[in-house]
């Protein structure tokens, strides 16, 4: 694995995020000239090492952030947990995307977050449970969905950051001497630390 320090302060990211805005379009270029199983075997076991790197316990900042999706069944037992009933924790606590009748929390922080925890961690919806949902594979097809939580969680940030690297991705800087400049794009040669 690449031993790239990790950025582990969510305030850190918009920043960078935004600092990195046009390096992470070229390499959304570059990785069109990858398979993509070539991308998801370098990339899920990435995911892993830095997801058992980083507590999610010390950040929080998807609750902050997010409305998760839940099914009726888990809006059933969020509302037992508010002492609710379903009809009213759905009322107040949650919306309805129109198209597809998906319900969500519609809170930003979330209610149930307190600080940078989960008041009901042990139960919390199973969208949050999979939260940033990094071991599905397919990256090179989920790369807009991934990048929109680039901003907000230090696993997806360290996760593509250390992709770029594991991959080979270099980007010209016209501030170097021509010898350190490598072709935008270049895709690697060989497979690197798995």
């Amino acid at each position: 694995m690449p031993s790239q320090e990790l950025i582990r302060d969510y305030h850190l990211l918009p920043a960078l995020a935004e600092e990195k805005k046009a390096e992470n379009e070229l390499f959304r270029q570059f990785l069109k000239s990858i398979p993509s199983h070539r991308t998801d075997e370098v990339f899920l076991p990435l995911a892993e090492h830095i997801t058992a790197r980083i507590d999610c316990t010390n950040c929080g900042n998807c609750c902050r952030h997010l409305e998760p999706g839940i099914s009726e069944e888990e809006a059933g037992k969020l509302a037992s947990l508010k002492s609710l009933s379903k009809e009213i924790f759905i009322r107040d606590f949650t919306g309805r995307e129109p198209e597809t009748g998906v319900l969500f929390l519609n809170h930003q922080p979330c209610i149930f977050f307190d600080g940078t925890l989960c008041t009901i961690y042990e139960n919390r919806p199973a969208s949050c449970a999979d939260f940033p949902h990094l071991t599905t594979g397919n990256f090179k097809f989920r790369y807009r969905s991934i990048m929109h939580l680039y901003s907000i969680c230090p696993i997806v940030f360290n996760t593509v950051e250390q992709l770029k690297v594991a991959l080979g991705f270099t980007i010209h800087r016209a501030d170097e001497p021509p010898e350190n400049n490598k072709p935008a794009g270049h895709p690697p040669t060989a497979p690197t630390g798995r």
